[in-house]
Formats: C-alpha cells, sequence, structure tokens
C-alpha cells in the first residue's frame, strides 16, 4: 500500500465546487445546494454538510473559488467515526476475503494512523455552522451500527447545529422496498424545508 496522507480533499467537495462554477450553463440556482447519500455516499453528504467552514480540506485539485458549501445533507446508514467502526460482519464478502473496507479510505489498517482516522471522521468537524443534516439508519445495520449515527446526532446537537435522526426499526445496512419509499418522502421534505 501506498503511503497514506491526511484527506485534503474530497471528491464530492470538488464536484459541489464544479456545479457552482457552471451553475448559470446548467440552469442551477447555485445558492441552494443540498446533499443525500447512503453508506459511503451519506459519509460524503455529511462531511458535506459539517466541513463548510473548513476551506483547508478544499485542496487546490479542479476549480478552486466556489463554495465547496450544501445547505442540507441527508445522510443513510453512514460511517462518521472512522476509528470506531467494527470489522466487516460475518455475512459480508470483505469479510470473506478477510478484507476491511474502512482500511481503503486511509490507505492503510485505520489502527495504525489514528490520527488520520480522526482526521477522516465527519463527526471531528461539527460545529454550530453545519449544515442542516437528516440522518436515517437501521437499528439492526451490523455493517454500520446506529451508533455512528447517534454519535453524529449528539455532537451536532452539543454543537447547536440542527439535525435529525431517524431510527428506522428492524432495518440492516440496505432498507426495504415499504421503507425506502417512507424515508425517500421525508428526505425531501426536509431538504425542501431548509434549502428554501
Amino acid at each position: 500500500m501506498k503511503r497514506p496522507s491526511p484527506p485534503r480533499s474530497t471528491t464530492s467537495r470538488r464536484a459541489v465546487r464544479w456545479l457552482r462554477h457552471h451553475g448559470d450553463d446548467l440552469g442551477l440556482d447555485t445558492s441552494r445546494f443540498g446533499a443525500w447519500g447512503s453508506s459511503s455516499g451519506g459519509y460524503l453528504a455529511t462531511t458535506l454538510a459539517v466541513t463548510a467552514d473548513h476551506p483547508e480540506l478544499d485542496g487546490a485539485l479542479g476549480i478552486t473559488g466556489p463554495s465547496s458549501a450544501v445547505h442540507a445533507a441527508v445522510s443513510w446508514s453512514a460511517p462518521v467515526n472512522i476509528a470506531r467502526l467494527p470489522p466487516p460482519p460475518a455475512e459480508s464478502a470483505f469479510h470473506a476475503i478477510g478484507v476491511d473496507p474502512h482500511d481503503w479510505l486511509l490507505g492503510t489498517r485505520v489502527a495504525d494512523v489514528p490520527h488520520l482516522a480522526k482526521a477522516a471522521s465527519t463527526s471531528t468537524y461539527v460545529s454550530a455552522d453545519a449544515a442542516p443534516l437528516l440522518l436515517v439508519h437501521g437499528e439492526q445495520d451490523s455493517g454500520i451500527p446506529i451508533d455512528q449515527s447517534e454519535e453524529m446526532a449528539a455532537a451536532c446537537a452539543r454543537a447547536g447545529a440542527r439535525v435529525e435522526l431517524v431510527r428506522v426499526p428492524g432495518a440492516g445496512h440496505v432498507f426495504g422496498d415499504e421503507d425506502r419509499e417512507r424515508l425517500i418522502t421525508l428526505g425531501l421534505d426536509f431538504l425542501l424545508r431548509h434549502i428554501h
């Protein structure tokens, strides 16, 4: 594996800056951006929500200048504290091949680089300036336990940031059709309420 380096920029932050830069050509209202993701995508959405006041994380790749901030985010089943993630559950394909996908984020074993694990954990960056955040998590998620979203909700509450946590009883890491339809409606309502 290559030598790890501190996370400085994410593709998601560059994508937001690109969209803002080209917003007029694309017919976008660049004053109203939201983010939504599940699992690793939820990690990216959460990161966008809580790191707007950390320009040092933008890096110098891609278009620079426009803000990488979003105005609200929806995060399903996301990791927020990389250092506290359990190994893949026994039913996971990753477990079968002896790989922990969380190590990939840092380029080495998480246990070997606690300072990088902290820097890559979204719960590290929460402040009162965080964008409103809707966290949705299955109570039976064995891959990314619900205590990850609970930790983020608690950090937001302590900082005075707007956060809502929706626990999904009986659900694992992936939501069933019935839950998904209801949760998509909740997410859209949340974004419309906060982005307007």
